[in-house]
């Protein structure tokens, strides 16, 4: 988001990041050598609180990341935006903070911060010196206690327009416009909290007013629906007293906020859409969807990805760009939700290629993926692959707060690395090639064909769809 004065968060571990060197040796394991499960520290304070906290003393450094269960899934029908005008607001005072003031504060004392708000989440993220521990801690306990009593309608006016200015950048910039809400407004049934995450048709108007916005905090920031993670270079007394000092006395209701559900909901057909947009880069997006029991599961997920694309000499990479020349980038990814995992592959095109034949090449490349045998050499690989890649991201201080403060609480799940080691080198062969056949069916998936149209519309739109995702009933064939 836009707000005045913020800075990007970025990763600051960046010389330990080159220090992986072994794979998967414990004495060599960059993060710590005590298991996750001991060397993290977990409590809920009387007023529903779920606090996390890991002592990490390789640099003078502490992250601070408070999540709510405040995300998009959770506006409201009819107030689209809600939660992430929230956000905004909370950043423009409280009963003892002036606007902007948390910010100049964090910056004034050698810190970073950043705020966003997803799917599923709103959540605020600072790192700071080790020392100015309280600092975070108070401007959190100020966003969750007092917030309402600065906001007005002056305030509001602003952050709306900031809004509205993200739109329109996000619309100039062709790749962040409607080419993600297209999909994501296909790819859940009506009425599912999803499909309006990204919903929001051609008016950029908002339908609320300063009582909506402090209802939806009052409701959503409460202690009992956040959860805080503290990773860094901190006493664990020093920090749960802290904790208290600024927490305990925030009231609670006793009971979480109560939240739509987001089921499962899985393909049951194929369907196809094409987009335009004045970009100058065509390309395919395929969209598979499965849901995940475990972690071993999720982790095999990860692997195939990295089978199919992790460089150009991966199986789907090799056969768009070196052997077919078609491609310029090709890449698979992974999309978590509460409940259910996709596989995104991203073919981006040399410029007049044939679409339908670019399809057409990556099926095939799919289909022959899907039957080639996994090879122990190569099973051993992959898991190293993944594992390292694991490993340079849970370097990061605030990466790992992260995960800890937006773990599923849902399903009860926390971010745990060694839980992550062991899930992902029990992957064996067989597992690897059944979800393969079973994720990347060419009968249950959601492709998207992006041409360039100099003269499309800002921002592109669908110019035509065919096929239905899911059972006739659970959702119009088009939106």
């Amino acid at each position: 988001m836009a707000v005045p004065k913020r800075v990007c968060l970025l990763a600051v571990a960046v010389a330990s990041l080159f220090a992986v060197v072994a794979v998967r040796a414990r004495a060599q394991e960059p993060v710590a050598s005590a298991p996750v499960a001991e060397r993290v520290q977990e409590r809920t304070l009387a007023n529903g609180l779920r606090v996390l906290i890991e002592r990490d003393g390789r640099q003078p450094r502490v992250a601070v990341v408070m999540a709510y269960d405040a995300g998009m899934r959770d506006d409201p029908s009819g107030y689209r935006e809600l939660a992430h005008v929230v956000e905004h607001m909370t950043y423009r005072g409280s009963r003892h903070v002036k606007p902007n003031e948390g910010g100049d504060r964090v910056i004034a004392a050698g810190g970073l911060f950043n705020g966003f708000t997803s799917r599923d989440h709103a959540a605020y993220v600072s790192q700071l010196p080790a020392e100015q521990l309280p600092l975070a801690l108070w401007l959190e306990s100020e966003r969750m206690a007092f917030t309402t009593e600065a906001m007005n309608d002056d305030l509001l006016d602003i952050e709306l327009d900031v809004v509205r200015s993200e739109w329109l950048e996000r619309d100039s910039e062709g790749m962040r416009a409607a080419l993600p809400e297209a999909q994501m407004h296909e790819l859940f049934p009506e009425g599912h909290p999803y499909r309006h995450t990204q919903d929001r048709g051609s008016k950029r108007d908002f339908s609320y007013d300063l009582e909506h916005v402090r209802w939806f905090h009052q409701q959503h920031y409460r202690p009992e629906n956040a959860t805080l993670a503290i990773v860094g270079d901190i006493d664990l007394a020093e920090a749960n007293a802290l904790i208290d000092k600024y927490f305990a006395g925030v009231r609670g209701t006793g009971t979480r906020a109560a939240r739509p559900a987001a089921p499962v909901v899985p393909f049951a057909g194929e369907r196809v859409i094409d987009f335009e947009w004045r970009y100058p880069r065509p390309g395919l997006i395929v969209r598979y969807r499965t849901a995940c029991p475990d972690l071993v599961c999720k982790q095999a997920l990860r692997m195939l990805a990295e089978r199919a694309t992790g460089d150009r000499h991966s199986l789907l990479s090799y056969a768009l760009q070196t052997q077919a020349g078609i491609a310029s980038e090709v890449s698979m990814s992974l999309v978590e939700y509460d409940h259910a995992q996709e596989v995104v592959v991203y073919a981006w095109l040399e410029p007049q290629t044939d679409l339908k034949l670019a399809q057409r090449v990556l099926d095939d490349a799919i289909a022959q993926m899907v039957e080639l045998a996994v090879e122990d050499k190569e099973l051993t690989s992959l898991k190293q692959a993944v594992w390292t890649g694991e490993l340079r991201s849970a370097e990061s201080i605030q990466y790992r707060a992260t995960r800890y403060a937006t773990s599923s609480r849902t399903k009860g799940e926390r971010y745990d690395l060694d839980a992550l080691e062991r899930a992902l080198f029990s992957v064996t062969k067989e597992q690897l090639m059944q979800l393969g056949a079973g994720v990347l069916s060419t009968r249950k998936r959601l492709i998207v064909r992006v041409a360039f149209d100099e003269d499309a519309v800002q921002g592109g739109k669908i110019v035509d769809s065919s096929g239905m995702l899911f059972h006739t009933g659970a959702e119009a064939s088009k939106p």
